[in-house]
């Protein structure tokens, strides 16, 4: 079984912020979704998993599999693709995955069955031997996605590649990053925002400030149910009310509140009649990855009321 382990990692970027004593374990069959602006440490965690950089002594260690890395050495192991990355835009798609197949086949069956999966991987089998430079703007992140598979044995790292396709093509998509997590690869997933990583991902890690603000388990959470109310008036009010419940969030439309550790709708409306707060209507639905919030300082909440 193949693992990666951050431990106590801090710093990761020559140019931005970087992570704070992060420790972070990520073990075959994974898909993991890496949620948080580049500036909250998305980027520093991705270039460090992916061996670009490497923590400074004194900074924390990467292990792989038990074995403290030495700098640049899980390079070979780890495939990388980003929204922003620049492929050779003169090479046809099949020449430049031939390339890169190059490098990491021990053979020239190997090498040609790396080609064959990149292409079957892109859902690019009718662009295969066209160049890079006339590919649409999803054919261009489909093919910097399969260059990650077919580079990365052990470890893919895809950063906000995932939006932009039409749905037949996602589901493709989405069907061979699980094929990879089946046969005993690590996926993860970058993104901004959490809506296109939710049909995909097992486990998501919010990052804010260059530090963990959560690491779920996504089967657990997606369980859970919330309620929402919605206030016409008084609204002021509803500030105070909200600390009574955990996890509770303020909108501009009313209240959000998990319904957990057997608190109910019922309950909530109580409190809200109790206060003499007018409710113009109620539903619960089941919790989404959206609903989570990334606070601006870690353990400290943030009202999203204004």
């Amino acid at each position: 079984m193949t693992s990666i382990e951050l431990c106590e990692v801090t710093g990761g970027r020559r140019d931005g912020p970087g992570l704070a004593a992060v420790n972070l374990k990520l073990v075959s069959g994974e898909i993991v979704g890496i949620l948080g602006a580049g500036a909250d440490g998305r980027a520093a965690l991705l270039d460090l998993l992916s061996g670009r950089i490497t923590p400074r002594p004194r900074n924390g260690i990467i292990m792989w599999n038990g074995k403290v890395l030495e700098p640049g050495e899980h390079r070979l192991r780890a495939g990388v693709a980003a929204g922003a990355m620049a492929l050779p835009r003169f090479l046809t798609v099949e020449e430049w995955f031939g390339y890169l197949a190059a490098q990491v086949a021990r053979s020239g069956a190997e090498r040609t069955r790396l080609v064959r999966e990149g292409i079957e991987f892109g859902a690019l089998p009718a662009r295969a031997r066209s160049r890079i430079s006339t590919l649409s703007r999803s054919e261009y992140r489909r093919a910097a996605m399969a260059a990650a598979v077919i580079t990365g044995r052990e470890l893919v790292l895809l950063d906000d590649l995932l939006r932009g396709h039409a749905g037949q093509v996602l589901s493709h998509l989405i069907r061979g990053l699980r094929d990879i997590a089946a046969r005993g690869g690590i996926v993860v997933l970058g993104a901004p925002d959490p809506a296109t990583l939710e049909p995909l991902v097992h486990r998501v890690v919010y990052l804010s400030h260059g530090r963990i603000a959560h690491d779920l388990d996504l089967g657990q959470l997606l369980g859970e149910r919330v309620a929402e109310v919605l206030v016409t008036r008084r609204m002021s009010r509803l500030e105070p009310l909200a600390s009574r419940f955990a996890g509770a969030e303020l909108t501009s439309w009313g209240l959000k509140v998990p319904l957990r550790g057997g608190l109910t709708l019922e309950t909530v409306l109580a409190h809200l009649r109790k206060e003499r707060i007018p409710v113009a209507g109620t539903r619960t639905r089941n919790v989404r990855l959206a609903d989570l919030r990334i606070p601006g300082d870690v353990g400290q909440p943030r009202s999203r009321f204004r």
